[in-house]
């Protein structure tokens, strides 16, 4: 449903009229202030609804007034002349018959489609009937409307009538009871019906015209913004795909750049390790000869060779724990590189399935004390990239399990939201403060001990949703576990 210019363009003539600066209100509205100031044009129901909310709130905020904006800006309507062609119309009406007992006429101007009316019930000086929107749907819109057709006639310098809008119900009834709101006098002038009827006929025609070209343009505008937010997002994956494959050269460099002298130094330490086992059996086989001399007693004393047999095989450990970290860290780099050329284009997919096989790799790793349980509730397929989705997945989902000290529980929900679909991954483990969230998607920051993680996984799932087009946010509290929520958009 759409509302006419007409009345943004009434509210913002007496904002201005009033001294009101209107800056703060454009900056909060995604609509151009020409779709707002042109009588002819017609804006969404929600966008009118909203934007009729923040000149509201800003009116009472600069005004320090409790009264109605919609109420004070309807009643001035005969003033404020932002009615374009209807403001020529109404003032060559003669008879309320013609503004009030033919009210889809006028509603026709405010609103599109124009709604049906029912159950009209007419007396001389009064009108009441059903029309297929309801006041509550739009309350401020409703609002203005109501107080536009209460201020009808002014336009002949009669007082303002009475208008009740409760729901679907509208009661109308004006003040005199009187064939005409025009003076006699005025209804001696020396112009022949039949030219007003003409003229006005002429206007509407206009109107309507001009309506409909705006209704156009209306159209073709969504159609340009559902363009430029394709392109938008075509150019944000074209600079991911030019970024990862600039990374993926990084990572295949460094992988070979490490993983070369990795492994010569995992070797070495390996043989180092088999090295000290030799000493040790020799000195055991030395001291079983009875060869423990106070020579040689003197000899391991200064060595200190008992603290070297308790030392260097958790010194070897530790070693070996840091270069299991480097290799890690070389896998979670390698991962961009292996599957780059495997994904050139989204499929559609059951994400679901997905999800359960995320699920399904994590679950054989996880501890016995943790459950994860899954609730999946997506209704349709979405284009994605199905194995580096999966991959964020896992990396959450180890995260998650990874956060839960004991015995506890990972719960993992998918469902529709608005015109794309969500998944949450929620942990009853020992949760962040703030301070931590606001770092856990940069690369390689961890709350995990040392040796327990690379920090990249949480990092290479938010590249990899933000590569979709989609959002990830995180949620938590100390003591009181984390939630993740990914939204995708579904087309």
């Amino acid at each position: 449903m759409l509302f006419s210019s007409k009345i943004s363009n009434s509210v913002l003539t007496y904002l201005e009229n009033q001294g009101v600066s209107l800056e703060g209100l454009y900056s909060s509205l995604d609509v151009p202030e020409e779709f707002l100031r042109d009588p002819s044009s017609w804006l969404e129901s929600a966008e009118m609804e909203n934007f009729l909310k923040i000149a509201h709130l800003m009116y009472q905020a600069e005004e320090s007034s409790s009264q109605e904006l919609m109420e004070l800006v309807g009643h001035k309507s005969i003033d404020l002349h932002c009615w374009g062609v209807l403001d020529s119309v109404l003032r060559m009406m003669e008879k309320p018959e013609e503004i009030y007992l033919h009210p889809e006429r006028f509603l026709s101007y405010f609103i599109s489609p124009i709604p049906p009316i029912s159950e009209l019930e007419k007396t001389q000086d009064s009108i009441g009937f059903q029309i297929s929107i309801s006041s509550y749907d739009y309350p401020l819109t409703a609002k203005y409307i109501k107080s536009a057709l209460e201020a009808l006639p002014l336009f002949f310098g009669q007082g303002l009538a009475s208008v009740e809008w409760r729901g679907q119900v509208l009661d109308i009834s004006w003040a005199e009871k009187q064939d005409s709101l025009f003076s006699q006098k005025e209804l001696e002038r020396n112009v022949k019906p039949d030219l007003v009827d003409t003229l006005m006929t002429s206007l509407e025609k206009k109107q309507k015209e001009l309506e409909q070209k705006n209704k156009e343009l209306l159209e073709k505008n969504k159609l340009l913004e559902e363009t430029q937010k394709k392109l938008e997002s075509q150019y944000k994956e074209k600079i991911y795909s030019e970024k990862l494959s600039n990374l993926t050269e990084l990572a295949a460099s460094l992988a070979h750049e490490i993983n070369n002298p990795l492994a010569y130094v995992t070797s070495n330490m390996l043989r180092l390790q088999d090295y000290f086992v030799r000493a040790q059996q020799l000195i055991t086989i030395l001291i079983g000869q009875d060869r423990l001399t106070p020579q040689v007693q003197e000899a391991m004393r200064r060595t200190d060779w008992l603290m070297i047999q308790k030392d260097f095989p958790e010194l070897v450990g530790e070693a070996n724990l840091g270069l299991q970290k480097v290799r890690d860290i070389v896998k979670d780099l390698s991962f961009i590189t292996g599957k780059q050329s495997q994904e050139e284009k989204k499929v559609s997919s059951d994400l679901n399935q997905v999800i359960q096989s995320a699920v399904k790799m994590v679950s054989v790793q996880a501890p016995k004390n943790v459950k994860i349980e899954s609730h999946l509730l997506i209704n349709q397929p979405v284009p994605v990239y199905p194995i580096r989705i999966e991959q964020a997945l896992v990396n959450i989902l180890n995260n998650a399990v990874q956060a839960i000290d004991g015995k506890g529980e990972v719960r993992v929900v998918s469902r529709p939201k608005g015109s794309g679909v969500e998944i949450e991954i929620s942990d009853t483990g020992i949760g962040m403060d703030e301070e931590k969230l606001k770092s856990i998607f940069k690369p390689f920051y961890t709350t995990k001990q040392p040796g327990k993680g690379t920090g990249l996984g949480l990092s290479i799932a938010h590249s990899i949703v933000e590569m979709h087009s989609g959002d990830i946010r995180v949620k938590s509290e100390p003591g009181k576990g984390s939630t993740f929520s990914i939204e995708l958009p579904a087309h």
